[in-house]
């Protein structure tokens, strides 16, 4: 029993902080240049660039992915706060540290995994689901509002930071052919 508890009360508390990563990480980083800038860091430059100027400068559905968002570099920007975390909660508990990194990994791939659903219309499986309906229509009001929604599959730290879009504005659900993109590739020799 004890050891149920334990795993449910890491279970919130990783619900709590992996939303609140992808809060401040969306909100900040790939919203906001102004971080990049004290950091003087070009990476995170191109990564804020790519996502406002192309993410969001297109169509929401679209039929091929064109790396505007790198998931690769965005699972790396959360990794490296995730991995510090776990080092420290690993000294006082190691069993929550681990629940700590595979709750990581299945956030990354349920996100990676949902926002190109979002994006592409594969019609995956999951995208028949309400909960998945309801994740892309916040994310949808998200491309119509851009200073809202900023979680995507996790939204806890909308709704503390009074940052949830009204749901009066919604984009339509046309899809259009892409142009090609004019991504700037990341590169993982920028700090």
């Amino acid at each position: 029993m004890h050891l149920l508890l334990e795993i449910l009360l890491c279970l919130v508390l990783w619900y709590v902080y992996y939303s609140f990563l992808e809060y401040t990480g969306h909100r900040w980083l790939l919203h906001k240049m102004r971080l990049a800038n004290v950091l003087q860091s070009e990476w995170m430059r191109v990564m804020c660039r790519n996502h406002m100027k192309l993410h969001h400068g297109r169509e929401y559905e679209h039929d091929e992915h064109h790396h505007d968002d790198n998931p690769l570099q965005l699972a790396i920007a959360g990794f490296f706060p995730s991995l510090l975390t776990a080092f420290f909660v690993r000294k006082i508990d190691p069993f929550a540290a681990n629940l700590l990194v595979g709750y990581g990994a299945g956030y990354a791939i349920l996100f990676y995994a949902a926002h190109l659903e979002m994006h592409l219309r594969r019609g995956w499986f999951f995208s028949r689901m309400a909960l998945f309906r309801q994740l892309d229509e916040r994310h949808r009001r998200h491309h119509a509002e851009p200073n809202s929604n900023f979680n995507v599959v996790l939204p806890l730290f909308d709704w503390v930071f009074a940052t949830t879009a009204s749901k009066q504005r919604v984009l339509p659900r046309i899809t259009t052919p892409v142009k090609k993109s004019s991504a700037v590739p990341l590169s993982t020799n920028s700090a």
